[in-house]
């Protein structure tokens, strides 16, 4: 992938530089004419049409390189988009596993889940009887009966509580 994106860049300056020698050569020829600072009309005639070829020469030049942003303007806006569409759904995502939790999993008699911020700054959902786990003052069976339960899938024994 990156050998041919490569190959490509390398394919197109090869051809913009061939472009730009083209138009240089023609306004070389444009000023050589202009020196010679000939007479009448076919000298006249003769400097028209190499203005007109160095200006073609250049707008095609302008016009496919305005052409190529455009694209590529494009490009990035459609991407952009999809970006912040898919940031929109992980932040639905997130609030829907927040809700989701609560809901499903109604924690122990009348207690709701707390929230606590991490180091990191990610937001961490737990529930009071999981805070008061870590605390000393249960009593020691209630806190063999809790370690089971974790250590076996809690009170569905790993199974969905549906």
């Amino acid at each position: 992938q990156q050998r041919r994106l490569s190959a490509q860049r390398k394919a197109e300056e090869e051809a913009l530089f061939g472009q730009l020698h083209q138009v240089k050569s023609n306004i070389a020829s444009l000023r050589d004419m202009i020196e010679s600072r000939g007479t009448g009309q076919e000298y006249v005639d003769s400097l028209r049409n190499t203005m007109d070829t160095v200006e073609n020469d250049i707008f095609s030049v302008r016009q496919g390189h305005h052409s190529k942003v455009e694209a590529l303007s494009a490009e990035e806006q459609q991407l952009t988009d999809a970006v912040a569409a898919i940031e929109a759904e992980i932040v639905d995502w997130l609030s829907f596993d927040d809700t989701a939790a609560s809901k499903q999993r109604p924690a122990t008699a009348g207690t709701r889940p707390s929230t606590s911020t991490h180091q990191n700054g990610a937001v961490q959902t737990r529930s009071k009887v999981a805070a008061m786990i870590n605390q000393p003052q249960l009593p020691p069976e209630v806190v063999a009966v809790d370690r089971i339960l974790k250590e076996h899938g809690g009170s569905t024994g790993g199974w969905d509580d549906t």
